[in-house]
Order: C-alpha cells, then sequence, then structure tokens
C-alpha cells in the first residue's frame, strides 16, 4: 500500500503503533491520517480521537475488518473520522479516499478564502451584492424517483442570476455574514409555495431548512404561503450550521410534523454529524451523502455501510435516498443495497420547472 500511494506523488511515513504515530505528528503537520483500528498499544479510534482534538484539521481515516453498523457509528463518534474503510482494502480505494477528501478540504478551503475576500468589502458593498441576489433569486427543481421509475418528488435548490454571487454555497455565506440568513431562507420557503401549485399531482416537495432557520418565527404560521402545502413538503435538515444553533430542536420539529411536513435528514454518511443527527432527529427519510453514493459501485466498504443503513431504515420505517447518482452503475448497486428512492443528474438535473409527467423510467 506504501508503494502504490507513494506513487501519487504523497510524501509517507509510518508508524507501528499508535505512540509512533503520536510522535510523527508532533514532529511535524500531517494532511491526512490513516489507521488500522487495532494496532499495537492502542485502539485506532483511540489514535484518531486524540489527533481530532490535538491536529482537528488533519483529515482523518479508519480502517477496520468489522463491517457492522454499530462499529462504524463508534469509530465515527469516537474520532470524528472523515471516512471508515472496510479490510481488506485495496490501495486504489485507499488512494481514491483520500484524493476525494483532499479535494473536499480544497473546496471549503476555498470557500472560507471566498468569504475572507467579501469581509474586505464594505458593508454597503457587500449588502448591494446580496440584495441583488436576492431580487434575482429563482428555484431550480430536481427530480427523485421511486424504484419503479415513477417521479416521487422534487428537491428545491437555490439559484440566482446575480453575477457577483458565485453559487448557492456563497449566497448563503454572504447571508450568515450579514446576519440575513433566515431571511434568504423565508425568502426560498416563499418562493417555493409559489410555485408547488404547478408540480404535477401527488409529487412531494423536498426543501432545505438550515438548523439554524428552525428559530424562525414564520416558519410555523399556519398563514405562511409554505404552511398552505405542508402535506406535499418534505424538510430537510442540513448540516450547513450545527444543530446546537437552534434552540428546542426537538420541540421544533414536532411542531413542523404537527403542521403536516414530513421530517429528512441530508447527507446521512458525510461524517459524524450526519449520523448523530439522524440518530437525534428519528427522521422519516434520511438521504445518503452523495460521497458516500459516488462510485459505490468499486467500493466493497460503501456497500457494507449502505447495506446496514438501508436495513437499519426499513427496520424503522424510513425511507432512504441515494443522493448524487452519475452513472448507472452507481444507480443498479444503489438499488440492489436497498435504497428506496433515487436522485442525480443520471435520472435528472436540476431545471426551472417540473420535468414534465407523473411516471418517467429512471434507468
Amino acid at each position: 500500500m506504501k508503494v502504490g500511494l507513494r506513487k501519487s506523488g504523497w510524501a509517507i511515513e509510518t508508524a507501528d503503533s499508535g505512540d509512533d504515530a503520536l510522535a510523527l505528528c508532533r514532529e511535524q503537520p500531517f494532511d491526512v491520517v490513516v489507521s488500522d483500528e487495532r494496532m499495537p498499544g492502542m485502539q485506532g479510534s483511540d489514535l484518531l480521537t486524540i489527533i481530532k482534538l490535538k491536529y482537528p484539521d488533519t483529515l482523518r481515516v479508519t480502517l477496520s475488518g468489522q463491517a457492522s453498523l454499530e462499529r462504524v457509528v463508534h469509530s465515527i463518534n469516537a474520532a470524528e473520522v472523515h471516512r471508515f474503510l472496510l479490510k481488506p482494502c485495496p490501495p486504489s480505494e485507499v488512494k481514491a479516499t483520500i484524493e476525494e477528501l483532499l479535494a473536499k478540504q480544497e473546496e471549503l478551503e476555498s470557500r472560507a478564502r471566498s468569504t475572507e475576500n467579501l469581509k474586505s468589502l464594505t458593508v454597503p458593498d457587500i449588502v448591494s451584492t446580496f440584495e441583488d441576489a436576492m431580487d434575482r433569486l429563482w428555484m431550480s427543481f430536481q427530480p427523485v424517483f421511486a424504484r419503479s421509475g415513477e417521479v416521487f418528488g422534487y428537491e428545491a435548490l437555490v439559484r440566482t442570476e446575480s453575477t457577483e454571487v458565485k453559487g448557492p454555497d456563497q449566497f448563503f455565506d454572504i447571508a450568515t455574514l450579514l446576519g440575513r440568513s433566515q431571511e434568504l431562507g423565508a425568502r426560498i420557503r416563499d418562493q417555493v409555495a409559489l410555485e408547488i401549485p404547478s408540480a404535477p399531482q401527488n409529487a412531494k416537495i423536498l426543501v432545505n431548512v438550515n438548523p439554524d432557520h428552525l428559530d424562525d418565527a414564520s416558519l410555523y404560521l399556519d398563514s405562511s404561503p409554505l404552511a398552505r402545502h405542508a402535506d406535499r413538503v418534505i424538510i430537510e435538515i442540513t448540516e450547513r450550521s450545527s444543530l446546537s444553533a437552534a434552540e428546542n430542536l426537538l420541540g421544533s420539529l414536532e411542531r413542523l410534523a404537527e403542521m403536516g411536513y414530513v421530517i429528512a435528514v441530508d447527507d446521512l454518511g458525510a461524517g459524524y454529524s450526519g449520523l448523530n443527527t439522524f440518530s437525534l432527529l428519528s427522521p422519516s427519510v434520511v438521504k445518503f451523502d452523495m460521497e458516500l453514493i459516488r462510485n459505490v459501485d468499486r467500493s466493497p466498504t460503501k456497500q457494507a455501510v449502505i447495506r446496514a443503513m438501508t436495513s437499519l431504515c426499513s427496520a424503522l420505517g424510513i425511507r432512504s435516498v441515494a443522493e448524487g447518482i452519475e452513472t448507472s452503475e452507481e444507480f443498479q448497486t444503489a438499488k440492489e443495497l436497498g435504497c428506496d428512492l433515487f436522485q442525480g443528474f443520471l435520472l435528472g438535473r436540476p431545471q426551472r420547472g417540473f420535468v414534465d409527467g407523473a411516471v418517467r423510467s429512471a434507468a
């Protein structure tokens, strides 16, 4: 494995025990630490827990021969690992995992730099950019399919024609910077409500709600535009901000359920937070993170994790969504692993309005 990873141009250091690994970390910073769960002196999850506390920017990956969901959850909750790989794991899968994590970290760092650049602008300039984006806001809708190929529903995704805002993530970053995140969330919900009547009959509409938006009193008004369509709406709780941002989280979700909304957890499997959210919220729908679905047909580890998760969902009466499907192989594998619903560019891209017809082949 070391030889295969070195061919990628990475500098590789090895350690025979957890203590040796910690000694190496004290000598120099590491971008990624890959640890076997069983090693001399300490468990891999114990090592990665220490690394999490002392070197929080280091990406953490666990290798284990145990594939039970309980073991996955334990390792993720204990060390907040970014990936859990099942042994025997070919070097190619370890390499692909590290590449995915590094790319995602670079994306997050790029967003952070972009936000810092925004802070260098004057407040009036930032406000002007945000308000222009709000004025030019529109919604796209991506279809979600059932196993039968029927359209189950559509996820509402915010867009803006503003040339100053580089995508939805920056839109939310600017709103947060200005303390107007809830205002953006309310505007999105109102816009979705305007378009629901034109959606195919019986189709569900999936609407993302950040945890900090759960403190917005307008969300619970029976007279609000979205509340009039509550029986058709699935509220997706996203991980954009910490769940601790919302006061009385469970009480808020109970109120939404009483209004007729269905509760979903987004990005299950994206990391420790997603799994903790799942156990905390007991949702009716869960969406597997697209990183978990990507190349699932070639990853025994991902297959084992998804199979365990879909089994748990089935036992609890929870619908599972495979999100981010881009190849026919991913789609077929997700079906074989027990996923109930499917979403991704292979099946349908986000677009203005709704794909025509109530039934469409998802193959």
